[in-house]
């Protein structure tokens, strides 16, 4: 499952995202975005890292909102916005495979999009990890839910199928709904009343063409070395492989897996996905490229030396929508950070 949006009776059907794996749970922020959860392998672990992203109604601006380079917990996901609460998040923290079930958590992106610091475990009893703690991702097992912010001060969850009223403080809760002994749970509970509606973000795209050709996006970068300190050397970085991750086809026969779980077979060292170079972009002498990219594909750009070695991985992509025109400060600069003069 990918992210799409359609009219309400189910029309005009517009794909957002362009994940060769899944996008999930979304939700839609106050400020218009949409915040949802994001499953990719791109040079990481075979466990973590599942993060939350953000996104426009119209599928630009796609950018990492938090957990991107966290080890635990491995899942961030039914991601909501606190009412009045400067832009935190509540989630369920949770691991990489297995249920979706853990603990409930208050993230706050303004403390760092990576950091221990901008995580809250609401559910201490449940043991969450540290951010860099690598094979704890995959062991995080509790009993937590859809949770679902009321207002600044109170949370609607489901523990183990009831659906308990709580606050962020861990001093109050109240079993609104139990479920029989035999009986089904209740999950994802969400009031049902009027709500002030979030900002409306008008389109930036212009109107797509319908020629069947490729649609194509630009990138404008301002300092490829902005980010990456002074471990790359001002003048070393010539060019930038504009790099796909290729998903893999559907309805292979199991018959043809191979080492435990790949079909079909792409390595012997769980690589998901082939990988298809699309060209390179020149890096000006004082670091800014403006380039073409495909549309609606999942792409990230690699920094390469006057011998076309990489000199950083991006580990993660990005995707634009046809005509999106999208500028970054550079490799890896801080998302909190000002924009260099």
């Amino acid at each position: 499952p990918i992210l799409f949006r359609s009219a309400a009776d189910g029309s005009a059907l517009v794909r957002l995202s362009a994940n060769y794996l899944n996008d999930f749970t979304p939700s839609v922020l106050t400020d218009g975005r949409i915040v949802y959860s994001r499953w990719e392998y791109v040079d990481r672990p075979a466990i973590p890292i599942q993060s939350l992203w953000a996104i426009n109604p119209d599928g630009t601006g796609v950018t990492g909102m938090f957990g991107n380079r966290i080890l635990s917990p491995a899942t961030f996901m039914d991601a909501r916005e606190i009412p009045g609460g400067d832009g935190r998040i509540l989630c369920v923290l949770t691991s990489h495979n297995g249920p979706c079930r853990g603990a409930i958590g208050i993230l706050d992106p303004r403390l760092g999009s990576n950091s221990q610091e901008a995580i809250t475990n609401l559910t201490p009893e449940v043991d969450t990890g540290e951010i860099n703690q690598a094979g704890k991702g995959n062991q995080i097992r509790g009993p937590y839910l859809n949770p679902f912010p009321l207002d600044e001060r109170h949370y609607l969850v489901s523990k183990r199928g009831a659906i308990e009223l709580r606050d962020y403080e861990g001093a109050l809760t109240i079993p609104l709904l139990q479920p029989a002994a035999s009986g089904p749970g209740f999950y994802c509970p969400q009031p049902i009343r009027p709500r002030k509606r979030e900002r409306q973000v008008s389109s930036t795209l212009p109107p797509a063409p319908d020629d069947g050709e490729q649609p194509w996006a630009t990138i404008m970068m301002q300092d490829v070395y902005a980010g990456l300190g002074g471990a790359v050397p001002r003048g070393e970085i010539k060019h930038l492989a504009v790099v796909q991750e290729v998903e893999k086809p559907l309805g292979i026969d199991p018959g043809k897996r191979a080492f435990g779980f790949q079909f079909p077979v792409v390595s012997c060292g769980a690589t998901y996905a082939p990988k298809k170079i699309w060209g390179y972009a020149k890096v000006r002498p004082d670091g800014s490229a403006a380039f073409k990219v495909p549309a609606q594909e999942p792409i990230y750009f690699l920094p390469l030396d006057s011998e076309g070695r990489a000199v950083q991985r991006m580990r993660t992509f990005t995707h634009l929508m046809p005509g999106e025109v999208q500028g970054c400060i550079g490799c890896h600069s801080d998302r909190n950070a000002a924009t260099p003069v």
